[in-house]
């Protein structure tokens, strides 16, 4: 069941903002899930270099709580993205050109 987040309507993909299960973050589904997402953005970025499971696995082990989880998967995406950026050479002006789209986690939590 998930908690009111304060829109009137919500999609069936809209749950994973908030929810009751609090281990659900834990689940190999879950945690394929954002192996998938952090692939994308490797993919995106051109860093091959690096592997999207071995991060996620890295995050995970180090994570006690979700909360710590989710920020620490969007602190490496936010990573990821600035050192693309950093290599092609591109000046970025704020930090805001790294936010991780919400919507990256809408099938997690």
């Amino acid at each position: 069941m998930a908690i009111d987040s304060g829109r009137s309507q919500q999609s069936g993909s809209d749950t994973f903002i908030l929810t009751n299960d609090n281990n659900k973050w834990k689940t190999a589904a879950c945690r394929q899930a954002m192996v998938n997402k952090m692939q994308s953005i490797i993919e995106e970025t051109g860093l091959h270099e690096y592997s999207a499971a071995d991060l996620e696995d890295s995050i995970y082990q180090n994570s006690k709580t979700k909360p710590e989880y989710v920020i620490m998967l969007v602190y490496m995406m936010q990573q990821l993205k600035k050192m693309s950026a950093n290599q092609s050479g591109d000046a970025m002006a704020e930090d805001n050109d790294f936010m991780v789209d919400a919507a990256t986690f809408t099938d997690f939590i």
